[in-house]
């Protein structure tokens, strides 16, 4: 399995009306910044040398369809496929692991892209915050579930501070 965790490319969510009630339009641009996709090819390459080495001990692990390609057309020897093959490849197999974050820009009001402010309050809507990963300015690395605990502990936080300051 190849991933990607530093992704470049960026999607976009946005309403699809003004009724409250109907779905966001999600436009994911999967691999839209081509970097993505060079960074992908390494992956599979590398990958593809693993397999062929686990093969030789006994062993096999998946991308067979694009390892037994058969001859040489990497042009570099390794006799494997060559980029656009393998291009073809994760064109038509990859898949998203499912851990969207990143699409509610954290920021001062002034900032037009900002949703929320350093306090996740949502900009120009009272009692409302955001806490979910979405404020988070890029994808973790490792699992989401640590920062998304993280965001839910400090937004507590706030929300006890927030009132303890309007009580006094």
């Amino acid at each position: 399995m190849v991933i990607s965790l530093k992704p470049y490319s960026r999607g976009r969510i946005s309403l699809s009306s003004r009724n409250p009630l109907a779905h966001p339009r999600i436009e994911a641009r999967y691999l839209s910044d081509e970097r993505d996709m060079a960074v992908m090819v390494d992956g599979v390459r590398a990958a593809l040398g693993v397999n062929r080495h686990m093969a030789a001990a006994g062993h096999s692990y998946g991308m067979y369809e694009l390892d037994q390609s058969g001859g040489d057309s990497s042009g570099d020897g390794s006799g494997g496929p060559s980029d656009d093959e393998i291009r073809q490849f994760i064109r038509a197999n990859a898949e998203a692991a499912f851990h969207p974050t990143s699409s509610c820009s954290m920021g001062p009001a002034s900032n037009k892209l900002a949703v929320v402010d350093e306090r996740l309050r949502v900009h120009g809507v009272r009692g409302l915050r955001v806490v979910d990963l979405s404020v988070v300015p890029t994808s973790p690395r490792g699992h989401t579930a640590a920062v998304a605990i993280a965001v839910g502990e400090m937004a507590s936080d706030f929300i006890i501070q927030d009132r303890l300051r309007a009580a006094e």
